[in-house]
């Protein structure tokens, strides 16, 4: 289960439960038509209540390609994902492909273990 929520500059996504791949490209398929994604500046990306997260390469190629996409429209975001350690394989495996395709005009991408840490990197320029 995926909640959305909308800030001044920024989105949140709350995930808990089971988690799929398909989950996190619809998530990311809503917020990128939404008529406020021109003027966000960050993302959080909240992984600390979920079960488990199901996502095959496929699925993290999906995100990565429409990830680096929607950067060409608004290229002034920053994104911090928060996980539990247990989850951080598969948060790790997803966020390397996305720092593969920084060079590729993508957004800047960190993993935190808490919501704090994760906020004062998003606020720091």
């Amino acid at each position: 289960m995926v909640t959305v929520k909308w800030h001044e500059q920024g989105v949140s996504w709350t995930y808990s439960g089971s988690v799929s791949g398909e989950e996190i490209v619809n998530a990311s398929t809503a917020i990128y038509s939404d008529p406020r994604f021109d003027d966000l500046r960050h993302k959080l990306c909240d992984f600390l209540n979920v079960d488990d997260i199901n996502m095959t390469t496929g699925d993290i190629d999906k995100i990565v390609c429409q990830h680096a996409a929607a950067a060409h429209t608004n290229p002034d975001i920053k994104i911090a994902v928060v996980g539990k350690k247990s989850d951080f394989d598969k948060l790790l495996l997803l966020i390397e492909r996305f720092r593969g395709y920084e060079s590729r005009d993508s957004w800047p991408i960190e993993l935190f273990e808490d919501m704090p840490s994760a906020r004062a990197w998003l606020d720091a320029e």
